[in-house]
């Protein structure tokens, strides 16, 4: 983590951005995700997911990622996602900040960092069916 992120994060707790309801919030998202994987095989997209269960021997680490406009193009054509008063580049800019300063602050890694994950795939250049693929053809051929 560069010295930079890390004075960011500092003054964001400091500022009572990640606030004890935040951490507990988080403790009990934890406790969650880790009783999910020991029920069950599941997939759970973010909440450090790869940090709470970094001692779980069976799991596999994916961050997907494509370009700014691959993005914007994606959330305009399939209308997931409510974006209020602000660009589409402006909202997913803003999403990213808030990511990436939640995994730094909670892993003491970097979000996105490609060494962190089995594989980092570019959606926005595959496309969606296509990184599913990759993702369940890497899964099937670390099982055999």
């Amino acid at each position: 983590m560069e010295l930079k992120e890390l004075e960011y994060i500092v003054t964001i707790a400091e500022e009572g951005g990640i606030s004890r309801a935040a951490q507990k919030l988080y403790l009990a998202q934890s406790n969650i995700i880790r009783e999910m994987a020991e029920d069950s095989s599941c997939v759970i997209v973010g909440r450090c997911a790869d940090h709470v269960l970094r001692d779980f021997p069976n799991k596999f680490d994916f961050f997907i990622h494509g370009s700014i406009e691959d993005r914007v193009k994606r959330i305009q054509s399939c209308g997931d996602y409510e974006i209020e008063g602000k660009t589409p580049q402006a909202a997913l800019e803003k999403m990213d900040k808030q990511r990436s300063t939640y995994y730094n602050y909670y892993t003491g890694k970097v979000w996105g960092k490609c060494d962190h994950y089995d594989l980092c795939i570019n959606a926005g250049r595959l496309g969606v069916e296509y990184s599913t693929d990759i993702i369940l053809e890497y899964i099937n051929r670390l099982k055999k």
